[in-house]
């Protein structure tokens, strides 16, 4: 007759097995989140972009609708390459408020483009585009920090979520 205290198996494992399994995926999101610091120099050249992005509108065509569209596309190149050299992925990060934090950087930054058409629209002289264009600096700045330190939350409390 087997002993009743020989360790129980789940899928093959021991529960012992199962636990060591878990601290480990627990260690590698903490490794991650290490190497995943809030970076304040990234931050700061993606709210450059972006906040020439916002004031682009204030060139005459077509120079600003190229100046934007780089700008777009810049921040989009920055923003892969950030996740790819700190080895993480953007699919590992989804939670509902880094989520909420992200959409809200893309929101201000929005707004203050269409501040600036309004501004541009009501025949308002062009240099007072500088505050939605330093609200956006300011803005990508701060929530970025925010979704940033969320994301890297999240790593150490789910540990490495590999599909």
């Amino acid at each position: 007759m087997a002993s009743d205290h020989a360790e129980h198996t789940v899928h093959g494992r021991t529960v012992t097995e199962a636990r060591s399994a878990l601290a480990d995926l627990e260690q590698d999101g903490a490794r991650l989140a290490g190497r995943f610091p809030t970076p304040w120099g990234v931050l700061g050249i993606h709210a450059a972009i972006l906040a020439v992005f916002v004031g682009s509108e204030i060139l005459d065509a077509p120079w600003g609708i190229l100046l934007g569209s780089a700008a777009a596309l810049g921040a989009g190149a920055l923003l892969a390459t950030a996740f790819r050299r700190s080895g993480v992925r953007p699919a590992m990060l989804i939670g509902r408020r880094a989520t909420w934090l992200f959409l809200a950087l893309l929101g201000a930054v929005m707004l203050a483009k269409i501040a600036v058409w309004i501004l541009l629209d009501i025949g308002a002289n062009a240099s007072w585009a500088v505050i939605p264009v330093a609200t956006a600096f300011i803005g990508v700045v701060l929530l970025g920090a925010a979704s940033h330190r969320e994301m890297r939350a999240q790593l150490v409390r789910r540990g490495d979520r590999r599909p």
